[in-house]
């Protein structure tokens, strides 16, 4: 099973880092600290002949993780009534739709659709608030990332390197 560490949102961490007590895969821990998100090691570099591939795969994996198909289109189509606000909020808006049809292409190593998948969970989690089931849900997602990174690489028959 995958272990998992917090961090702080990047504006705070140049302030102190704490350590969670107690387990750290349970969701209700992360909920008792103000904006913590779950700390997901970066995917290893892999031969750029893999990215496309193994990218459609995860992102067809993680729509299949998404249930309540909330990340599959952008925020603004999906709830036209609260975008104004969402945009307010969420400075840079991703979804699934958006790395298919404009960023996929652009990938050169599949860290970079990591920081996407990253991206979707923390905007949800920062636009919904804590403690909401909205931001058990990203999270609960968020925490299947290597997980599912993992599967892909099985699938597609992609070594990953023994330690990363």
């Amino acid at each position: 099973m995958y272990h998992f560490s917090l961090i702080l949102p990047a504006k705070s961490r140049s302030h102190s880092r704490k350590k969670a007590k107690g387990k750290k895969s349970d969701l209700d821990d992360i909920a008792t600290t103000k904006d913590y998100f779950p700390f997901v090691p970066p995917w290893p570099r892999l031969s750029t002949r893999y990215t496309q591939r193994l990218s459609l795969r995860i992102i067809d994996k993680m729509e299949t993780a998404d249930t309540d198909k909330l990340f599959r289109v952008p925020v603004s189509e999906q709830y036209p009534l609260v975008a104004e606000r969402y945009l307010d909020c969420i400075k840079l808006p991703m979804d699934f739709k958006t790395i298919r049809e404009d960023r996929l292409q652009g990938y050169t190593q599949i860290s970079e659709l990591q920081e996407d998948l990253i991206l979707i969970l923390r905007n949800c989690c920062r636009f919904n608030g804590e403690k909401t089931k909205y931001w058990y849900y990203a999270v609960k997602i968020w925490k299947s990332l290597t997980d599912v990174f993992n599967e892909a690489c099985d699938e597609e028959h992609i070594d990953t390197p023994r330690r990363w």
